[in-house]
């Protein structure tokens, strides 16, 4: 008996997202999810420009989007 009452916990917490919701979680569960071919070339390129002394505020904006990329996709 628990466990059908647990059972309907989960079934009713879907009934309360709409349709839409409900859509939208499934659009964004099957939408690949991939990182550009050449990142770690992207972002070791930029990280070795700060390491060195070389660089300016460019560097670090181009830098901060890459990780921003990751952490969405992730």
């Amino acid at each position: 008996m628990e466990r059908k009452s647990g059972m309907r916990r989960v079934s009713n917490f879907f009934k309360m997202l709409s349709k839409a919701d409900l859509n939208h979680r499934k659009f964004l569960n099957t939408k690949a999810k991939k990182l550009p071919k050449n990142f770690a070339n992207l972002v070791l390129d930029e990280e070795l420009k700060i390491d060195s002394g070389n660089f300016d505020i460019s560097n670090v904006n181009k830098l901060m989007s890459l990780y921003s990329v990751s952490l969405l996709i992730l």
